[in-house]
């Protein structure tokens, strides 16, 4: 019954044998050839727009959920995202953040505080359904909206 010390010495004399050898470096090389090749192939080229600023990433994860979490990005609660969180990606995807921004409207001096991921003044106003179609407003239309949040004072016509 060979011991443990014979086998090994079988394997170290197969090893230093030119055939050993060879298939030795062979099967290295394909090991290091085939971890490079998976290496490569599995990242996914995504399209990440937060807040309207796009940016290519390459990114390892599988799921929306997990790219976020590997950009460092977090949702609160009135955040969105689109496709959902356990969306699975594919290479070339858009993936889209919006944090929600506080608004604070003023209407003809009844005050009411929204959350909004609208990024203009006038796109928030049609996204919450106020209407301000001749109304005099104190920020113009065209205002963006920061992180921040604005306040917003609107006067609607009167006859």
């Amino acid at each position: 019954m060979p011991g443990p010390i014979k086998v090994w010495s079988e394997v170290l004399s197969f090893l230093a044998s030119r055939s050993g050898r060879l298939l030795a470096q062979g099967t290295v090389l394909s090991a290091v050839v085939g971890a490079t090749l998976a290496y490569a192939d599995s990242g996914t080229t995504l399209n990440l727009s937060v807040d309207g600023k796009s940016r290519q990433v390459q990114a390892g994860a599988t799921t929306v959920r997990e790219l976020l979490a590997a950009e460092a990005i977090t949702l609160g609660q009135y955040d969105l995202v689109a496709p959902t969180l356990d969306t699975p990606l594919a290479d070339g995807q858009d993936v889209i953040v919006r944090y929600a921004r506080p608004l604070s409207v003023t209407v003809d001096g009844v005050p009411k505080i929204y959350q909004t991921t609208e990024l203009t003044v006038d796109g928030a106003l049609a996204a919450l359904g106020i209407r301000a179609d001749g109304a005099k407003l104190s920020v113009s239309r065209s205002q963006p909206l920061g992180r921040t949040g604005l306040a917003v004072a609107l006067t609607t016509p009167k006859t």
